[in-house]
């Protein structure tokens, strides 16, 4: 939308534009999109899941569509290779999200920690150990809380100065 209020045309007639996560485009959004695809003679195609992240302004056209409509759905799964996470990614489609946490659980890739200040503790140290046996990779740490954002960025700058490790950017 940004390209096309800049005069741009990132889309051309007879061009199909694929919307990944249409599930997070509100109800206006989604009209604009379609409208302007029309516009200009190109298709468009929507791939989500109806049930994962909701929109931000308001309304649910996708899932609205895909209850009214049907939809294509991939059964086959390729991010994980061994048998037990594609069970684990079968039973999180289904809601299963207790049952998925407790399978993840077992395996050793979910840990729990008394509070906040433990998590993020145990959080930096997992980073700074991936920093230095990984120094090339990219690395990611998530905090849904500005405060905690924040309070992990301090922790983990720490980390990293008390390991040796290269400043990275955090």
């Amino acid at each position: 939308e940004l390209s096309w209020e800049n005069g741009n045309t990132p889309v051309a007639k007879g061009d199909v534009l694929i919307v990944d996560e249409a599930g997070m485009i509100g109800t206006r959004q989604m009209a604009r999109v379609a409208s302007k695809c029309q516009d200009i003679g190109a298709k468009l195609g929507l791939v989500g899941d109806p049930e994962q992240i909701q929109p931000i302004e308001a309304g649910t056209p996708f899932r609205d569509m895909v209850a009214r409509h049907g939809a294509s759905e991939l059964l086959q799964i390729y991010r994980q290779r061994n048998t037990w996470q594609r069970a684990v990614s079968r039973q999180l489609a289904a809601g299963e999200t207790a049952a998925s946490l407790n399978a993840y659980k077992r395996k050793g890739h979910v840990t729990e920690h008394a509070d906040r200040d433990q998590t993020i503790d145990a959080v930096a140290a997992t980073y700074a150990m991936d920093v230095q046996s990984n120094p090339s990779q990219t690395r990611l740490a998530f905090a849904h809380r500005r405060k905690d954002v924040h309070a992990l960025n301090l922790t983990i700058r720490d980390a990293l100065r008390s390991e040796d490790s290269a400043p990275e950017t955090v």
